[in-house]
């Protein structure tokens, strides 16, 4: 006999059915406090054929009206088991406060050891009942009788099965799956390029494939670059080869030749100090100045020549040239002015102002090493000549100025040319006197003095002769008129020379001086000629003319270098007297071999 054991903490009734027995039990569940009961099973019957093991499941739960009989009810088989639970309501007690409305629901369900007590038990509270079941398992029935075999499916697609080692899965035909394993053969490939047999494939014979020696490739290949100054057989990029180029300035200066150590190339642009000068003519050469590196410069073989000529008034500079040996030295002094002519009545002279002298020529050789590096040079001056005087006043004419003196340092200097003086109501202007020198006479000419003004034509300086053409000139005398005397005269000419001189013959070309003013046509006297030719002077300007009623006529210019001025011409009260010439401005000519 056995016995189960039934609990509940629900009010009202409680029936409880037992699988295989044909008896059920109610229960009255009359308090809260939990009540059992406990039935008494009968004598187990005999063992029954195997079945499957029994199985139990919580089925639903249902609420009862209230006194009626909770119920567990198999809504299964009794090898599956379902229960259903009916639980009744309480019946509605005293009015007490207000509680949670009470819940039941379904547990564990464990099932127990065949033979074993199956069981109810609530592992909630009375207001929240939950019910954990325990089912005992039935005992296990014989082992039935084995199956037949049923037949085999069809093979279904996907990899073949089979195959061994190094195989290969190869299509049979374009259907899927259509496949085997197959060993590969050791000259799968037929031929290559026309080859055939065993066949080594060649990077030609590889698409995209590159060679290692001499690659040919295409676009624009990149490599990394390396640092300045690598050496090692790594590929070089663009970047590192334009790196290397050299930011150096080029050496210039080395006392030895060297191979160098730099890494560095020179730019195509790079540039070398160029020692050498520039300037230079043809066919001179490079000549050293001193001892210094590349202190040098072109001179003409044999010997080079400087020549500097100074043709203004002023004051210059003039450098030694390097390398100087002699130094030639020709200097031309300034010439005088001529004076102005008288302004007086027609019963007294009218006297013409006088020529002004010729600056004073001297020359020299000197030693180049015994002057110095530096030389002042002054050309003189050409002396102003005498100012007009206006009409309406008897009054002398005005006197000339001398010219300037023209030196080269304290070394040498040529004198200036004298002034021409004033016509007067008495007589002509006395004559200016030729420029003197003021070192080594013997080696300087004295420039030829002007002549005087007069009283009637003005006297003409006299041509220079043959061996007198290196002279300055004196200028012409200017043209006046005795007391009582209207009768119109020329002024007189500057002094001339000849152009070519030589010694053994004597003779040459004259070059003229100025002419003297022309009273009958009014024509002004003309400036003496320029000679800049070595070893020359300039010629004397003319004199101007007498004309009464008529402003006299002006002296001209002496000629450059060093020619003296004219005199100007006397003239009547009613008229201005004609002011003297101004003299030719000296010259300074320094040849250096």
């Amino acid at each position: 006999m056995s016995s189960i054991t039934v609990s509940s903490l629900v009010l009202g009734s409680l029936t409880v059915t037992v699988d295989g027995t044909d008896s059920s039990l109610s229960l009255s569940v009359l308090a809260t406090a939990p009540a059992s009961l406990s039935i008494e099973l009968g004598t187990p019957g005999a063992t029954g054929p195997a079945g499957a093991a029994a199985t139990i499941a919580a089925g639903s739960t249902t609420t009862l009206s209230p006194g009626s009989p909770a119920t567990v009810t198999n809504s299964g088989t009794s090898s599956a088991a379902t229960f259903n639970f009916g639980i009744p309501q309480g019946t509605t007690g005293a009015t007490g406060s207000t509680g949670t409305a009470a819940t039941a629901t379904a547990g564990t369900t464990t099932t127990g050891a065949p033979g074993s007590s199956a069981s109810v038990a609530n592992s909630g509270t009375t207001s929240a009942a939950v019910f954990d079941f325990t089912i005992p398992r039935g005992d296990v029935g014989a082992t039935g009788a084995t199956g037949a075999t049923g037949a085999t499916g069809a093979t279904g697609a996907g990899v073949v099965v089979g195959g061994t080692t190094g195989q290969v899965l190869t299509k049979l035909s374009a259907t899927n799956y259509d496949t085997t394993w197959s060993t590969p053969a050791a000259d799968a490939v037929s031929s290559v390029a026309g080859r055939t047999g065993a066949i080594v494939l060649a990077v030609a014979d590889v698409s995209g494939a590159a060679p290692l020696a001499s690659p040919g490739l295409t676009g624009t290949p990149t490599t990394t670059t390396a640092s300045a100054d690598t050496n090692t057989t790594q590929i070089a990029s663009t970047a590192f080869v334009v790196g290397q180029a050299s930011a150096t300035t080029p050496a210039n200066d080395a006392s030895a030749a060297a191979i160098g150590t730099s890494l560095k190339y020179a730019r195509a642009d790079h540039v070398h100090l160029n020692p050498l000068p520039t300037g230079g003519t043809a066919a001179q050469v490079l000549s050293k100045i001193d001892g210094t590196n590349y202190n040098v410069q072109w001179a003409t073989a044999g010997g080079s020549n400087d020549v500097q000529a100074y043709k203004t008034a002023g004051t210059f500079t003039w450098t030694k040239p390097t390398n100087a040996k002699a130094v030639f030295v020709f200097l031309v002094g300034g010439g005088g002015g001529g004076g102005s002519g008288a302004v007086s009545n027609t019963n007294s002279n009218r006297g013409g102002g006088g020529g002004a002298g010729g600056g004073g020529i001297t020359q020299i050789w000197m030693n180049a090493a015994d002057l110095s590096s530096t030389v002042t040079v002054t050309v003189g001056a050409g002396g102003p000549g005498g100012a007009s005087k206006p009409s309406g006043t008897v009054s002398s004419g005005a006197n000339g100025t001398v010219g300037g003196v023209t030196s080269f340092g304290t070394y040498l200097a040529a004198g200036y040319g004298g002034a021409g003086f004033a016509g007067s109501a008495t007589g002509g202007g006395s004559a200016g006197t030729g420029g003197t020198n003021s070192l080594f006479g013997l080696y300087g000419l004295t420039g030829l003095g002007g002549v005087a003004g007069t009283t009637t034509t003005g006297t003409s300086q006299s041509n220079a002769s043959a061996f007198q053409g290196l002279y300055a000139n004196g200028g012409g005398g200017g043209a006046g008129a005795a007391a009582s005397s209207t009768t119109a005269a020329d002024g007189g000419s500057g002094g001339g020379k000849a152009a070519a001189v030589t010694q053994s013959s004597g003779t040459g070309s004259l070059v003229a001086g100025g002419t003297g003013g022309v009273a009958s046509s009014l024509t002004a006297a003309t400036a003496g000629t320029a000679a800049y030719a070595f070893g020359y002077g300039g010629t004397g300007g003319g004199g101007g003319y007498y004309k009464t009623a008529t402003n006299g006529g002006a002296g001209g210019t002496g000629g450059a270098p060093g020619g003296g001025g004219g005199g100007g011409g006397g003239s009547d009260t009613s008229n201005a007297s004609g002011a003297g010439g101004t003299g030719g401005a000296g010259y300074a000519l320094i040849i250096t071999v």
